[in-house]
């Protein structure tokens, strides 16, 4: 009977409890002669759970789920690989670029609260500034810009003898920064239809990168407040980010790290 639903499309899910007595176990597709690929079955106390899902053969390519959050309801929706978007007021009817945030994971700040960095705060102000205006955020399993956990906690052992993020990704051997935001291109044009954007960073390299794929792209900074940033760990963070990465960083004095101001304009 069960072949003959699903074979017929006439049934999505079927759960079936099997008593031991009627079937013996580690035989059940084989002994109900099962001709159906896609059905697994599960030890239950002393019963099998036999399982046959339609969700087994066709696998989108992303999930989706509205989900509330301290901003506000949002849209969350994860791709099978492994890019997860934040979006708000889709479909957009922006009379110019869609606000867009590229945002790469930070475990040490996102979820244990360091800051070293500003990245958490980052992400916080752009959910908050695409629940009020519309827009994506795209989030990026990228840690450490690409060098992973582990060398990322190396590397804050090395910048607490005194080298900067730069020095001491170089030092573990590493490039200064591995990441890669190709796939969002697919994501935001196919998936979004979004046609220009207005890319939600300080980075300049993501800004380029933003322009060789929207070519009227505009770029719009997202500055932490004075009390975030006058710490000494954050401090050093952002003069490096400035200094070395040629970050948009506005002219500030952050306990000793003196960070100058750079052209704050839409480029």
């Amino acid at each position: 009977m069960l072949n003959s639903f699903a074979e017929s499309n006439l049934v999505d899910n079927c759960f079936l409890t099997l008593a031991p007595y009627f079937v013996e176990k580690n035989s059940v597709s084989v002994d109900m002669k099962l001709n159906l690929k896609h059905n697994r079955s599960f030890d239950v106390a002393e019963d099998i759970l036999f399982l046959y899902s339609k969700l087994y053969e066709h696998k989108p390519s992303y999930v989706e789920t509205p989900l509330p959050t301290r901003h506000g309801d949002l849209m969350m929706r994860k791709y099978s690989t492994g890019e997860v978007c934040m979006y708000n007021k889709f479909p957009f009817d922006h009379v110019g670029s869609v606000p867009v945030r590229i945002h790469s994971s930070c475990i040490t700040s996102e979820i244990f609260g360091s800051i070293r960095c500003d990245c958490s705060w980052q992400l916080e102000e752009s959910l908050r500034y695409v629940h009020e205006n519309g827009g994506v955020v795209v989030y990026l399993t990228q840690e450490g810009r690409g060098i992973g956990l582990t060398d990322k906690i190396r590397a804050y052992g090395l910048q607490d003898t005194g080298l900067d993020t730069v020095e001491a990704n170089i030092a573990l051997g590493h490039e200064v920064d591995y990441r890669n935001f190709n796939s969002c291109v697919r994501i935001l044009r196919e998936d979004f239809c979004i046609d220009n954007i207005c890319l939600l960073s300080n980075n300049p390299e993501k800004i380029a990168w933003a322009q060789a794929n929207f070519p009227t792209a505009t770029s719009q900074r997202l500055y932490p407040p004075a009390e975030i940033l006058e710490n000494t760990k954050m401090g050093k963070y952002m003069y490096t980010k400035h200094a070395k990465l040629s970050h948009l960083t506005p002219s500030k004095n952050y306990n000793g790290w003196v960070v100058h101001k750079s052209i704050e304009r839409s480029v």
